[in-house]
């Protein structure tokens, strides 16, 4: 789970993926009182299995936070690296395969220093068990 503005409101938004299993990604959109029961659910991709992974991050440098994840050794081949871009205010998504090599516990930040959001990662039952992946970035 991640907390984050996905639409861009000033209110912090939930976002969940299951981590054991096969379930749906999905949002849950802050109401003026979040301490109400009306949180809104917005399907990202369905199904989505075994993602040990996910952060919230402008990757493409548009203002608006993207979700990252990844499948990791559990789920069906291939593994996939995701990017889902946020292309309208968490209403519509534009989905990325970034590798099919899965990741356990991904992360994002800027590694190189370019002022972008870069990914890396490792899929723990890979061989050779602890290598790290680094997914850079050229979109600046």
């Amino acid at each position: 789970m991640k907390v984050g503005d996905i639409n861009g409101d000033g209110r912090a938004d939930i976002v969940l993926t299951p981590s054991e299993g096969t379930a749906r990604l999905v949002w849950f959109e802050a109401p003026e009182d979040p301490t109400t029961s009306g949180w809104r659910e917005h399907v990202v991709q369905d199904p989505i299995a075994f993602t040990h992974s996910l952060e919230l991050a402008d990757v493409d440098g548009d203002g608006a936070l993207d979700i990252v994840t990844a499948e990791m050794a559990q789920s069906d081949d291939p593994d996939e690296v995701l990017v889902f871009f946020n292309a309208g205010g968490g209403h519509s998504w534009r989905r990325q395969v970034v590798a099919a090599t899965g990741s356990h516990n991904l992360r994002v930040g800027d590694l190189d220093a370019d002022g972008d959001i870069d990914l890396y990662g490792s899929n723990w039952q890979d061989p050779p068990v602890g290598r790290v992946e680094f997914w850079r970035n050229l979109s600046r």
